[in-house]
């Protein structure tokens, strides 16, 4: 249990992407009855799979700035 796993911001720019995506297409879907609304769910997804894949290669590209001896930043 020592040993923490690093953090995917690709995983998480997809939850939050659908979330919102799929969020906003059921108001606009219930507001207007039109069904294509809906694809802004799937939408939502794929900008929140570039956007966290980005922050994932930018952070896999910088170097680990040194640490303290306590193990912080």
């Amino acid at each position: 249990m020592g040993s923490r796993r690093k953090q995917s911001y690709t995983a998480l720019g997809m939850l939050l992407g659908t979330a919102a995506g799929f969020g906003l297409g059921m108001v606009l879907w219930i507001a207007t009855g039109e069904f294509l609304y809906l694809l802004i769910g799937a939408m939502g997804t794929a900008v929140g799979l570039v956007l966290g894949a980005g922050i994932d290669a930018a952070q896999a590209s910088e170097p680990e700035s040194p640490k303290d001896e306590d193990g912080e930043r």
